[in-house]
């Protein structure tokens, strides 16, 4: 497999991005709204997806829409496309409801954006040859300090060296809450609620936000460097913390510290404006939360 190119990883972002952001707001008796909602943006998603697929397998479409571009990868490639019968509904639907304003079916469409998550899930797999779920964000962080600390922070992680890794990524959090007005205020290791709460209109899942920065030291600067400090009274005795209290625990640290690494980087899709504020907007280089700090390459907005 060829490299995917920076223009293939931005739109394969966007469009993981889109899903995620709807599908971690479950609701138990969706209204019109919500439903009409998601299709919209199981379709963007989808078409961004399957668009940097077939412009790096070289399969140009005669036309730029969601289900030429899967013909244009069947004829390229000789092979048929993963929930190509599935994409014509949810085309039908999003006409149905753009053009004439017909109602999706909340029954049939309230699992849209997972089911459109697998699809284009597996298309990464089929054509890609890699995970759609592992796509590395960090790629989207411009500022290159930042992206050094994350990837650095990555590999801490992978050999266990754990402590290391939550010091590597408090620094980054706080170079990014110093050079962002959007999050003047904002501590790297301190868990507060109604910061939590401000991140939600963005996006951001509040509780993953919290439980990173219940993991994270605190932040001083010594010399101009950012320098961890510990504040771990409440988590018991420091002699309590051996070896063999902590068997067992490394699998599942691992995959905790993992999950949380992957929220900081996606913290480049962070919005700012909220959603409720500009509704018609997408991330750009001036909105972004986290954009301003890492000077990440949004489209001003949605075509």
């Amino acid at each position: 497999m060829s490299p995917l190119s920076e223009e293939v990883v931005f739109r394969l972002l966007l469009a993981k991005s889109l899903l995620d952001r709807v599908r971690m707001h479950p609701v138990a008796e969706p209204d019109d709204s919500f439903v009409a909602q998601q299709v919209l943006t199981a379709h963007d998603a989808a078409e961004l997806a399957i668009a940097a697929v077939a412009d790096h397998c070289r399969a140009h479409p005669s036309q730029q829409y969601l289900l030429q571009y899967i013909v244009a990868l069947e004829q390229k490639l000789s092979r048929p496309v993963e929930g190509k019968a599935f994409m014509g509904q949810l085309n039908q639907a999003r006409v149905g409801l753009k053009h004439y304003g017909n109602r999706p079916d909340a029954k049939q469409w309230i699992r849209v954006a997972d089911k459109t998550y697998d699809i284009a899930a597996k298309w990464c797999d089929d054509f890609l040859g890699m995970s759609f779920e592992q796509l590395d964000r960090s790629s989207l962080l411009q500022l290159s300090q930042v992206r050094e600390l994350y990837a650095k922070a990555r590999e801490q992680t992978g050999i266990e060296h754990y402590s290391e890794a939550l010091a590597t990524l408090a620094k980054a959090l706080h170079i990014l809450f110093r050079e962002n007005s959007a999050l003047r205020g904002f501590e790297a290791g301190v868990a507060r609620s109604e910061d939590a709460i401000k991140l939600t209109g963005f996006g951001v899942h509040g509780n993953d936000y919290l439980a990173l920065q219940e993991f994270l030291p605190q932040i001083t600067t010594r010399d101009g460097e950012p320098q961890p400090v510990w504040e771990q009274s409440e988590f018991g005795h420091p002699g309590n913390w051996r070896n063999d209290t902590a068997s067992g625990k490394n699998a599942d640290v691992r995959s905790r510290l993992h999950r949380l690494t992957q929220s900081v980087a996606a913290a480049v899709n962070y919005r700012w404006p909220p959603p409720s504020f500009a509704p018609l907007t997408c991330p750009n280089k001036r909105s972004s939360v986290f954009g301003a700090a890492c000077g990440c390459r949004f489209s001003n907005r949605w075509e």
